[in-house]
């Protein structure tokens, strides 16, 4: 992967960016790091100054737009399907 960085303009993003452009807290950063869910971060020295690569935090809030597409769809699914439910049930009532 660090061969394929080097290919390509790479821009470090401090902190305060990084909450602007995700929308969490310096905490919530923080935790979604040590969860494995956030991209982790970049030591700039002796590791008292860090930066984020900017192309990982767009790609991070591109798959949460992906995911909340797909938790729309499924929630779509399942109201369709719980509507079909009833109607079936009302036909059986009916008949």
């Amino acid at each position: 992967m660090a061969s394929e960085i080097s290919k390509q303009s790479v821009r470090l993003t401090r902190l305060g960016e990084v909450r602007r452009l995700t929308g969490l807290s310096t905490s919530g950063v923080y935790a979604a790091m040590s969860r494995g869910e956030f991209p982790q971060r970049v030591a700039l020295n002796s590791g008292t100054a860090v930066g984020w690569v900017e192309s990982e935090i767009q790609e991070y809030v591109l798959s949460r737009i992906a995911q909340r597409e797909q938790d729309v769809a499924m929630r779509d699914a399942q109201r369709e399907e719980k509507k079909a439910e009833r109607r079936a049930t009302k036909a059986e009532v009916a008949a």
